[in-house]
Order: C-alpha cells, then sequence, then structure tokens
C-alpha cells in the first residue's frame, strides 16, 4: 500500500470512524486520539502481514478503536480504584473519588445479589446458566453434558433459567430496599 493510498484510507474511515466515536467518548478531541492510535495499530499489523482478507478495513479500524477506549476507560477506573485504597496519596477530586468507590460498592451488591439469585436456581439452571455464561461452553455442548433432546430445547431452557434469574434478583432487590 502507498502513501498516498495510506492517506486516502485513513480520510476514508476517519470520515465515517469519527462520529460514532465521539458519540462513544463523548468528546471530539478522545475520539481523535482514539482513533489515531487504532490507526497505527492498524499499520503495525499490515507491516507485519497481520491484516490480509479483511474486506472492511474502517470497519477493522473501529473495533481497534472501541478496543483501545475500552482499555483506557478501564485504566483510568483502576488509577482511580488505587488512589481511594492508598490513604496516604492526596485525592484530587474528593467527589469524583466517591462517586467511583459508590459505583464500585454499588458493583459489589449487584454481584451478591446475583449469587444470591443463583443459589436458589434449581441445578440444572444454574449449571447451565454458568457454563454458557462465564465458562462460554456450546449449547451444542450442554447439550450432549445435561441430556436435551435437541438444540432448541436447551436454547429455551437457558432462556427460562435466565428469565428465572432476573426475576428472583429483583425479588431480593426489592426485599433489600424495604
Amino acid at each position: 500500500m502507498t502513501q498516498t493510498e495510506l492517506n486516502l484510507l485513513f480520510k476514508k474511515c476517519y470520515k465515517s470512524n469519527i462520529p460514532q466515536l465521539i458519540h462513544l467518548t463523548e468528546s471530539k478531541e478522545a475520539a481523535q486520539e482514539v482513533y489515531q492510535e487504532a490507526f497505527y495499530v492498524f499499520l503495525k499489523k499490515w507491516k507485519q502481514g497481520a491484516i490480509q482478507n479483511q474486506q472492511n478495513l474502517c470497519g477493522y479500524i473501529f473495533r481497534v478503536a472501541k478496543n483501545k477506549w475500552l482499555e483506557n476507560k478501564r485504566k483510568s477506573k483502576e488509577i482511580s480504584w488505587d488512589s481511594i485504597l492508598m490513604p496516604n496519596e492526596t485525592l484530587t477530586d474528593d467527589f469524583d473519588q466517591l462517586e467511583v468507590a459508590e459505583n464500585v460498592l454499588e458493583q459489589k451488591k449487584r454481584a451478591q445479589l446475583i449469587l444470591a439469585a443463583m443459589k436458589e436456581l434449581g441445578d440444572n439452571c444454574r449449571k447451565l446458566l454458568m457454563e454458557t455464561i462465564v465458562y462460554k461452553v456450546s449449547l451444542k455442548k450442554l447439550q450432549e453434558e445435561l441430556g436435551y433432546a435437541s438444540y432448541n430445547a436447551v436454547k429455551v431452557a437457558k432462556h427460562q433459567c435466565k428469565k428465572s434469574l432476573i426475576r428472583k434478583y429483583w425479588k431480593l432487590e426489592g426485599e433489600k430496599i424495604e
């Protein structure tokens, strides 16, 4: 790919990706920064020969940019959480730190409620949800392991188990509020 072709690709993908990235990052500057990082990753992979049969290069660059943004977001949250855990550090913005701490506590409470709701499920439902959601086991494999008659039966069972888990979660959530 020549320099001219790369410039054209950069501009073409920029026009299609920046609006989506602005929506995602909620900032034009952050969107531009993430896009540039993604294009740099694309160039490195292209030179290494890792990108060969990619039909939609702009889509590929967008996925890289989105992953970069998520990575940066995770890192920034980790930094905020670390500063809460270290009492000797001076907090730059107490309100932001308090908000992060509240979010972490809320997530912990939610996780505890989900675990409590999971315990209320039957063994088959619990195993089916754990295997598909946590361990990413295919439904086809679970059909054989758990003895379901058909693939559709496993899909229906998973859907029913999810519905049951959600009902149990909200029931527990309601009990905690009262």
